[in-house]
């Protein structure tokens, strides 16, 4: 059992119990515990991307029952969902997590922790290390904690559901404690999800205390990277992510610097997603989707168009019939090209400007995290 838990992707949903209102702790735990886990050599998804995905699915922030914990783990290609409760006692938090397989009715043995608030990132640290028991030690195990006054910033910050105002005070947080390396990637990550690229791709390119885990330190430059990109900075993002390529090369790392590629008209673009989809990564879908349209504006409409009706085997994807559209129009074949466009219209009728083929159109799928199967 320890085996099938502790595979695969891990997701942490989090909600508080406490009747005091209002309650961060649990806000916290779901923001350190997924980079806990992931210096113990677990692949987790970080508590910006779950808050998205919450989102994205319309679960609310309240108790979630197992089957919605479920839904948002599969939502986000686990195969491991961690359900956290927690409880605030007055200066003593109590934490309870529960390990479940997303594939399989398999469930792992209740973990309970308690410990005074002042103590709250080694009662964290606990849970993944009982979370990840085969896990090769980690010196000190316990990446350096915010600082107990940054942290009654941090915490309630990470409860505010806008980004703009959770960036705001995240990044009040981090100036209390700058040397935070957590607090550096929940901010950055904040600050991305907010669209402000600028102040995430200044700070994360700000120097890391020595001493710093190396993982830690490249999930920064990774979400560094993918700022650039959305800023349109493409030269500067193929030069960071060329450096992480050489370091370990991954399917999130490939794909984005193929989107570099792509817009900076580079050939190779498409052969950079072709390599981006032999590695493990349950975002294969979206590498595709990069691929094609990098094949259409390769020259290329005839190969893309194989692949787009392979890819189509879901009719709800507007964009991927959007793709269907433009291969068929470069290719001179109308009769089809407008049967596909009158369904994608029915679909999604904001689409009615995109008939023609546009390299304006920022479509390609950018990676915020990386995947270390």
């Amino acid at each position: 059992m320890a085996l099938v838990l502790a595979a695969g992707l891990t997701v942490v949903s989090s909600s508080t119990v406490s009747t005091s209102e209002p309650s961060w702790i649990c806000a916290y735990v779901a923001e350190r515990l997924p980079s806990t886990l992931l210096l113990l050599g677990d692949d987790t998804v970080s508590g910006e991307e779950t808050r998205a995905a919450r989102a994205r699915l319309s679960l609310s922030e309240a108790i979630l029952t197992r089957a919605s914990n479920l839904a948002l783990a599969r939502s986000l290609g686990a195969t491991r969902l961690v359900v956290v409760r927690c409880a605030d006692q007055g200066e003593i938090a109590t934490i309870k997590a529960q390990a479940f397989d997303a594939v399989r009715p398999v469930a792992g043995a209740l973990i309970e922790v308690s410990r005074p608030l002042a103590d709250l990132a080694t009662a964290i640290d606990e849970i993944a290390r009982r979370l990840s028991p085969d896990a090769p030690p980690f010196e000190g195990l316990a990446f350096p904690a915010p600082s107990v006054k940054s942290l009654l910033v941090a915490g309630p910050a990470l409860k505010l559901s806008a980004a703009s105002e959770r960036s705001r005070e995240l990044t009040v947080a981090l100036g209390v404690d700058p040397t935070s390396i957590g607090l550096r990637l929940s901010t950055v990550g904040a600050l991305i999800t907010a669209r402000d690229f600028e102040a995430a791709i200044r700070l994360a390119h700000l120097p890391a205390r020595p001493g710093t885990p190396a993982a830690l330190v490249r999930a920064l430059r990774f979400q560094a990277s993918a700022a650039q990109l959305e800023a349109g900075r493409y030269a500067e993002a193929r030069d960071t992510l060329e450096t992480l390529r050489r370091a370990r090369e991954t399917a999130a790392v490939l794909n984005n610097l193929g989107v570099a590629g792509f817009r900076l008209r580079e050939a190779s673009a498409s052969d950079l997603f072709e390599r981006a989809n032999s590695l493990l990564d349950h975002r294969q879908g979206d590498i595709s989707f990069n691929r094609t349209l990098a094949l259409l504006f390769e020259g290329k409409a005839d190969r893309a168009l194989a692949r787009l009706d392979q890819a189509l085997q879901n009719p709800t994807d507007a964009r991927t019939r959007l793709l269907r559209v433009w291969a068929l129009r470069l290719l001179n074949r109308e009769p089809e090209r407008a049967e596909e466009w009158e369904r994608l219209l029915n679909l999604a009728p904001s689409f009615f400007r995109l008939g023609k083929p546009d390299l304006a159109r920022r479509l390609e799928r950018i990676f915020f995290s990386e995947r270390t199967p």
